[in-house]
């Protein structure tokens, strides 16, 4: 039987562990992450313009019309 010092030993070492499979994201998927990212940061900007963060606002609109031009 294996004790908890264990579990955490094997867990630091990545014991069990493996990277996941990757694949290839086709143009709907991947315009469809787009679109989520940038619904994130409009909403996000506004919630900062609500509480006077307009800097950190402006920042997240040029982030948004960045990944605007990639959908």
């Amino acid at each position: 039987a294996t004790n908890e010092s264990e579990h955490v030993a094997k867990a630091a070492l990545g014991v069990g562990s493996a990277e996941a499979e990757r694949r290839s994201l086709t143009s709907e998927e991947l315009r469809e992450i787009l679109r989520s990212e940038i619904g994130e940061r409009t909403a996000a900007a506004a919630e900062y313009e609500a509480h006077g963060r307009q800097d950190v606002a402006e920042r997240l609109h040029g982030e948004v019309a960045v990944l605007t031009r990639y959908v």
